[in-house]
């Protein structure tokens, strides 16, 4: 959906989903359930099935029925789609666990890039790890197995680092270092992910206040999940945590996706209203995967965007994803906006981003999510070269 969303519209990509709705309302027996379950996501209640066999075959009905290409206003677009499929009682006795098992065959088709997978070939491991992480995850935070890695961002019209976005990983005692999306479904399920998200944005303005102090002060990015946006004190809180840690309200950077401030509109409205008077930095994230309507673009209080990798990833060898990124940065000048592009992995991507008008850049060829420690050493390792005569314009990176 999100290159729908990204070259359509969010009417277009409501507009595909609503059709999709109904071919599989058209194939479906009168005694099963089609549910819009998601965003982007159906699930559909079969009764009766005897076994994966039938489930399959269910499945390969559905594939011929987004088969035909969809019509979207004078284009005729090709639809894939991802199915996962669990069975009652077999692989679950309850709604919450039959829904997990669902949600772990769909990851298992999506990794494998196949048509659909049945929860009985899940690698039995990956449905252990995630119903043990679920409870290691309420120790984690009392273990300090919680921190926070940065990665660096570059601004393009000097070459030199002028930020990092914070991002989260779980030191795990057993499974070694996690990246948030091992866990952070876990943490959502539990209750977990609104201490989760405190800690993690005192760890960063922690982290922040060591930081040495360059040609100027670094700023860092935080992503605030819609739970912690959507409470009345959010604002209040992320105040005080500035003044505990001394950071200047104009180095924080919170990143927050359009999904996000649509859950609970009229109180995310208001908390980013008033940080973003105080000084914060709002980036809309992901942009281009989520609302993408200018309606509701137009009435956020953000001075900053993010391109989503996806975007970025193939952009020296994809037309049509230079044509999406060029479009961002034309209508996010329109609403005097910054432009950060992430998913950056080569000198030729670093390039054609200066080209196109991109404010900052991060990826993995300016540099890679690091510790405290080691973000530390990259920073002094930026000065000196910095120091060494860089030009204006030209990109300075290391390691």
């Amino acid at each position: 959906m999100r290159r729908i969303r990204a070259q359509y519209g969010y009417a277009a990509s409501r507009q595909l989903l609503t059709e999709l709705g109904r071919r599989l309302n058209d194939i479906a027996r009168a005694h099963d359930e089609v549910l819009l379950v998601g965003d982007d996501e159906y699930a559909l209640i079969l009764s009766d099935l005897l076994n994966h066999g039938h489930a399959t075959l269910a499945a390969t009905r559905i594939l011929n029925a987004v088969a035909t290409p969809f019509t979207i206003g004078a284009v005729n677009y090709n639809a894939t789609v991802s199915i996962g499929i669990t069975i009652f009682p077999d692989d679950a006795a309850n709604a919450d666990a039959l829904s997990r098992c669902a949600d772990l065959a769909l990851a298992t088709a999506e990794r494998t890039q196949a048509p659909y997978a049945c929860y009985a070939d899940t690698p039995t491991s990956v449905t252990v790890a995630s119903w043990e992480l679920e409870g290691e995850l309420r120790e984690a935070l009392e273990n300090s197995e919680l921190e926070m890695y940065y990665q660096p961002q570059l601004d393009l019209a000097s070459g030199t680092v002028c930020g990092a976005e914070a991002l989260m990983r779980w030191n795990h005692p057993g499974r070694g270092l996690l990246i948030p999306g091992l866990f952070i479904g876990a943490a959502e399920r539990t209750g977990q992910i609104r201490p989760i998200s405190w800690a993690g944005l005192n760890m960063a303005l922690q982290a922040a206040s060591q930081w040495p102090r360059l040609d100027a002060p670094l700023t860092v990015g935080v992503n605030i999940s819609a739970i912690l946006l959507g409470e009345p004190e959010f604002a209040e809180l992320v105040l005080d945590a500035l003044a505990i840690w001394g950071i200047a309200p104009e180095r924080l950077v919170l990143e927050i996706t359009e999904t996000a401030v649509m859950r609970q509109f009229d109180t995310s409205y208001a908390a980013l209203k008033r940080l973003h008077e105080r000084g914060v930095e709002i980036l809309i994230d992901d942009f281009g995967t989520g609302y993408s309507s200018l309606r509701y673009f137009r009435n956020l209080p953000a001075s900053a965007l993010k391109i989503d990798k996806s975007f970025v990833m193939k952009l020296a060898s994809n037309d049509e994803d230079r044509h999406i990124v060029e479009s961002i940065v034309g209508l996010a000048r329109k609403f005097d906006l910054r432009v950060t592009a992430e998913g950056a992995s080569d000198a030729e991507t670093m390039e054609i981003l200066h080209q196109l008008g991109c404010d900052t850049v991060q990826g993995y060829y300016v540099g890679r999510p690091m510790s405290q420690a080691e973000f530390i050493d990259y920073l002094e390792g930026q000065h000196k070269t910095s120091s060494g005569g860089l030009g204006k314009g030209e990109v300075a990176v290391s390691g």
